[in-house]
């Protein structure tokens, strides 16, 4: 009975491990969208601090706005 219930208990902690490590993985990438978004939102309102924004978060799916002629 004791194996079984040390079975059981490593199923249970594999599995919390599972979840753990996909929930931490999704908080960073909601937190990436969040930054993404507010860049997104500076670009689209011309805010003067857009450049130093995107730069100071390396958010390199932006870096194509930085040099856009139509800006202004």
């Amino acid at each position: 009975m004791k194996k079984f219930y040390l079975v059981l208990l490593t199923i249970f902690a594999f599995l919390f491990l599972i979840t753990f490590y996909n929930m931490t993985a999704a908080k960073k990438q909601i937190q990436q969208y969040q930054v993404l978004v507010k860049a997104y939102e500076m670009y689209i309102n011309k805010n003067a601090n857009f450049e130093s924004f995107v730069k100071e978060n390396n958010i390199k799916e932006l870096e194509y706005l930085l040099n856009n002629n139509n800006r202004k």
